[in-house]
């Protein structure tokens, strides 16, 4: 049986993936130029500076694989490729919930 709320669902769901997709990219993208910024930074604090070559390798393994973190853009692919990420999970996790649900109720029975 479909869901009365299927319309409104199939109209507002891109969309939100969409715009969810873009704040989780902006924040991915702060974070990773916020990271590189102070992994690259040297501190006088002796746990700063145990921590430091660590971060300062993370970083660049990071700026290896995305490239320069100044130099960072993200595209109308990106989102789409993201907003898929983020539909699938949901649906993933509804699937998980309703076969979980299934077998709570048949194992009463």
């Amino acid at each position: 049986m479909a869901s009365a709320f299927l319309p409104i669902m199939v109209l507002f769901v891109p969309g939100a993936a969409i715009v969810f997709a873009s704040i989780s990219l902006f924040q991915f993208t702060q974070l990773f130029k916020a990271f590189v910024a102070v992994s690259q930074k040297s501190r006088g604090n002796a746990v700063w500076k145990f921590f430091q070559p660590h971060l300062k390798q993370m970083g660049a393994v990071l700026q290896s694989v995305l490239g320069p973190a100044d130099k960072f853009n993200v595209n109308l692919t990106h989102v789409v490729l993201v907003a898929l990420m983020i539909t699938i999970i949901v649906c993933a996790e509804r699937l998980r919930s309703v076969i979980a649900d299934n077998k709570r109720i048949s194992g009463r029975s």
